[in-house]
């Protein structure tokens, strides 16, 4: 009975460790796509000059909506496909691959802004894990 006691609290304990980097390395990678230079000047733009809230749609991918990711100091807001109608927003990331495997990370997401023309950033990214650190080694942007 020890040993079956021993086994779960191991496989608990690394199974946790697991599911965290996983969580980090979401919240590592999910902060490149928001920085990717190419997106920047079409975010939304608050009266004072800073980028407004950024949105999420949980739909597609879904991440925990306490992963630390930012822009502007403020977090990402994860909301649902109904939120986007009915609170009006106009620009927000739909992401539809997040494949981590291992040290290769492959994205693909849109970028959508309704503001002024209705505009959709298509976004793929390759990314690679080197010494703890995730680098873009590929990025497309195409502006549809």
């Amino acid at each position: 009975m020890k040993k079956v006691i021993l086994y779960i609290g191991l496989f608990l304990l690394f199974s946790t460790q697991l599911s965290a980097q996983s969580k980090s390395d979401q919240a590592l990678i999910l902060q490149k796509c928001i920085d990717l230079p190419e997106l920047q000047q079409c975010y939304p733009l608050a009266e004072d000059g800073s980028i407004s809230q950024l949105y999420v749609m949980q739909h597609g991918i879904s991440f925990p909506v306490d992963i630390e990711v930012t822009k502007s100091g403020k977090p990402l807001a994860f909301v649902g496909k109904s939120d986007i109608n009915e609170q009006h927003i106009e620009c927000y990331f739909l992401f539809w691959i997040f494949e981590i495997d291992n040290d290769k990370a492959r994205i693909e997401y849109t970028y959508n802004s309704n503001l002024n023309i209705k505009k959709a950033n298509i976004v793929e990214i390759s990314l690679q894990k080197v010494n703890g650190e995730w680098n873009i080694i590929k990025s497309k942007v195409e502006r549809k």
